[in-house]
């Protein structure tokens, strides 16, 4: 029995280790970023349009704030944001997918390619 409870509790500590690595790689991702955005279905007033993205590092190092200005963005009036992905490519360069669910539940998912500013 003691070996169970050994091997359930480093099975929780890699989880968290992994956890943490993720948290870790999206911090570094804060500073100022600009891309554009595709969405499926089509979304004619929001596709091409250019996105500027900031990511912060706050609570002594355990939240990151992600702003986001441009078409995308807005009132949570008529849906609200259910999903978000973060892909980092390289020191310079990141994709955000993001999935916003509209009346109904259709959902709109938004692709947006980054670039960094400064």
């Amino acid at each position: 029995m003691p070996s169970v409870v050994l091997m359930s509790i480093s099975t929780l500590a890699l989880a968290q280790s992994d956890a943490q690595k993720s948290f870790d790689k999206l911090k570094t991702l804060a500073i100022s970023w600009e891309g554009h955005v595709t969405t499926v279905p089509l979304e004619t007033d929001i596709v091409g349009k250019l996105m500027r993205v900031s990511l912060r590092v706050t609570s002594t190092g355990n939240a990151v704030i992600h702003e986001m200005t441009g078409a995308v963005a807005g009132s949570t009036e008529y849906g609200h944001m259910d999903h978000a992905v973060f892909t980092v490519i390289d020191a310079n360069h990141h994709t955000e997918d993001w999935t916003y669910m509209m009346p109904g539940d259709k959902p709109v998912h938004a692709h947006t390619d980054l670039q960094r500013t400064k």
